[in-house]
């Protein structure tokens, strides 16, 4: 199976690495969705990686 990320959600998953990297370094990296995506027979497309109190239009915005 393959995992292919958006350009947007690569954007947004290199961010919320960077935020957290910058935190206490004992906190968990949790408070992120990794579940917006598109699956096909052989891939799955990750659409978005969001917090999850942030707007979900954001998103939804992206699918067609």
């Amino acid at each position: 199976m393959i995992f292919r990320f958006t350009p947007e959600a690569d954007a947004e998953l290199t961010e919320a690495r960077e935020w957290y990297s910058h935190q206490r370094k004992d906190l968990i990296w949790n408070s992120c969705n990794v579940s917006k995506s598109r699956c096909y027979p052989d891939e799955i497309e990750i659409i978005a990686v969001f917090h999850s109190r942030r707007n979900p239009d954001v998103w939804k915005s992206r699918v067609s």
